[in-house]
């Protein structure tokens, strides 16, 4: 899923900026990042799994970058109220994505400052108001919809049905 989610993205990307896909040489190139697994330099990580071991939880977001032991993945941590940054060496992550684009779902409890909304490019019964909800306060800053108006308006008409009942036991006398 991460990874059709990271490819459409860039294809809203492209198609919103009026790029060219990828094309050497020509304008609007847009550069190919390495291949799936691969770690590099500048490459954001998300941690999939929770390691007590290591002190990664699920939903952690670090950063590939050269450290004194080389390649590793630097965390934003908070220590005693400060805000500092915490270094894991690629051989104890825990099992993790990249960052670059992700699900509503997997971005729950995390805030970023820049947040792009991209939906699916087509009408959705999962795509409603609580999920552009969602979406939108994950963003501190700056938040950008990359898609066709027309879509945003169908998913803020369209509310999460609910068929608990507990509405209805909560008011039973």
């Amino acid at each position: 899923m991460a990874n059709r989610c990271q490819a459409a993205l860039g294809r809203a990307i492209r198609d919103h900026a009026g790029l060219a896909p990828e094309a050497p040489g020509q304008a609007g190139h847009v550069a190919r990042v390495p291949s799936r697994g691969a770690h590099w330099l500048g490459r954001p990580v998300l941690v999939t799994q929770n390691s007590y071991e290591v002190g990664l939880m699920n939903g952690d977001i670090g950063l590939v970058l050269q450290t004194g032991a080389g390649l590793s993945v630097v965390f934003p941590v908070k220590e005693d109220g400060i805000d500092t940054t915490r270094e894991v060496s690629l051989a104890r992550l825990p099992d993790h994505t990249g960052a670059f684009a992700m699900t509503v779902h997997k971005s729950q409890g995390s805030q970023f400052r820049r947040v792009a909304i991209v939906l699916a490019g087509r009408d959705s019964p999962i795509q409603t108001r609580e999920l552009v909800y969602t979406a939108i306060t994950r963003s501190s800053s700056r938040l950008d919809w990359l898609g066709d108006p027309a879509e945003l308006d169908r998913a803020l008409r369209r509310r999460v049905g609910r068929a608990s009942g507990l509405g209805d036991l909560l008011w039973v006398r």
